[in-house]
């Protein structure tokens, strides 16, 4: 069910960050991100009232809990940086690469508070099958932008660190009222961030009013990442996430555009074989570990 629930967040995750290009399109990338966490915020606020209620929602320790939304900005900034010289499909596969490297790093040491999943060599196949699909959405571009690389292989860090940070908060006030929380901060620093950056303010319009969809698609996917992160590994999560989100990607190909990329197709079906003997390993692992 929690698998299905991490390929469900990449499906969502897609669609959110089509809307929300259509968003940084007509506004810009720091006004749009004020207007998505403003509209989450909005959303979340009215739902966590409707549905349970107030509650307690500041006093938890450690304080580093609350700063979830916040890093999550900063990775809408360094792919913006890393916008202006590298490709679309480049961003998503260095990003894609710095989630599962740091994931696996948080599994093996259990860090901010998660559980501990040491890596083991039956994993080593299906890592492979990931590494080599990310490798093949690479192009040549990549070796003559060396810091817009760094700059897309952080944010795909940042991923992993907001919603490892989100779930620790989500455990003492609920996966909702986090979700609430974690967009609240980020308003707040995307706020900071637009204040402090020389940008045009464009109009407000409603003239198409799907493209503030975005923020309502964003408080799904961190309350779906808040239930998933305590049950599934980091790194099953970060793959399942990815393939649900170029399968969906894809499709929004093919409505949009009636075209799709086969390289594209080829890493993901790669990436998924992975997932495939990932599971199967850990599968026969266990079985091993109760028989003796």
């Amino acid at each position: 069910m929690y698998r299905s629930l991490a390929f469900v967040t990449g499906i969502i995750l897609a669609v959110m960050i089509s809307v929300n290009g259509g968003l940084s399109g007509y506004y810009g990338v720091f006004p749009a991100t004020v207007i998505i966490h403003l509209v989450g915020t909005i959303f979340s606020l009215f739902f966590t009232l409707k549905q349970y209620g107030w509650i307690k929602l500041t006093g938890f320790k450690p304080v580093w809990i609350y700063l979830g939304g916040a890093i999550g900005v900063f990775t809408v900034v360094f792919n913006n940086l890393a916008f202006s010289k590298l490709s679309v499909t480049n961003i998503i596969a260095l990003a894609l690469f710095g989630q599962t490297i740091t994931a696996l790093i948080f599994d093996h040491f259990g860090l901010l508070g998660m559980k501990k999943i040491p890596f083991k060599k039956t994993s080593l196949l299906g890592l492979s099958f990931s590494l080599f699909g990310i490798w093949q959405l690479l192009d040549t571009s990549v070796s003559g932008a060396i810091l817009a690389v760094l700059y897309a292989v952080t944010s795909g860090v940042t991923v992993v660190l907001s919603r490892s940070v989100n779930t620790q908060l989500s455990e003492k006030i609920g996966a909702m009222h986090g979700a609430l929380v974690n967009h609240v901060v980020g308003l707040i620093v995307s706020i900071l961030i637009l204040f402090f950056v020389n940008v045009e303010i464009v109009p407000f319009t409603l003239n198409n009013p799907l493209m503030y969809f975005g923020g309502v698609l964003g408080v799904v996917v961190v309350y779906l990442s808040n239930i998933v992160v305590p049950k599934v590994s980091s790194f099953n999560l970060t793959i399942l996430s990815f393939v649900g989100q170029v399968l969906m990607g894809l499709v929004l190909d093919l409505i949009l555009t009636q075209t799709y990329s086969v390289p594209t197709l080829k890493a993901a079906l790669i990436i998924a074989t992975g997932i495939l003997l990932t599971m199967l390993t850990e599968k026969v692992s266990i079985k091993r570990t109760n028989k003796i």
